[in-house]
């Protein structure tokens, strides 16, 4: 039984379409799994589907983002960024869609944290990391602390022909990360 979402998505509202890309993602994983095959399996398969679909080659632009956040400037990343790219994180309401809205956002961004550091109110690190189960893709994880609070963030990076595709900023929910040398 295959299942069609057809729905009109109204420009204005940019949560529709998130909505849609993971309602389309689903469908993606749904439509690759194989009742013959054990759960085990299955979720090898999906992920090698998954892999192969956001073309996982990301080490280069991974190092750049983490260069980003440890000199504080967007310049590493400005020429490979696209057009069109994506910043989805779960601490800002929207995405923001678009190199230059981007680039402003975060500009602003690492300003405020240059001045939390002067200040001594924030102290900021950031790696290069792989996570158990997504074999060849690399991830930035954030150690970020201001009055005492610790936080680490997991950062994504999908690229697409070599360019930055989308910046996807999530708490890390366990421990089982190893850090890239």
């Amino acid at each position: 039984m295959k299942m069609s979402i057809q729905t009109h998505i109204p420009k204005s509202n940019k949560r529709w379409i998130i909505l849609g890309k993971y309602i389309l993602c689903f469908q993606t994983l749904r439509s690759h799994f194989v009742t013959s095959f054990s759960f085990k399996e299955n979720l090898n398969r999906l992920r090698f589907v998954l892999l192969k679909q956001i073309n996982m080659t990301n080490h280069t632009q991974v190092q750049k983002v983490n260069q980003m956040w440890n000199t504080l400037s967007t310049e590493p990343i400005q020429d490979i960024l696209s057009e069109d790219m994506e910043y989805v994180s779960v601490w800002v309401l929207m995405s923001i869609i678009g190199k230059e809205k981007f680039l402003y956002y975060m500009n602003r961004k690492l300003k405020t944290i240059s001045d939390g550091q002067k200040q001594g109110k924030i102290i900021l690190s950031s790696k290069v990391v792989t996570i158990f189960g997504f074999e060849g893709e690399d991830f930035v994880q954030l150690n970020y602390q201001m009055d005492g609070v610790s936080k680490d963030i997991l950062i994504r990076v999908v690229v697409n022909s070599s360019l930055i595709q989308s910046i996807q900023l999530f708490p890390k929910l366990n421990e089982q990360v190893t850090i890239k040398f």
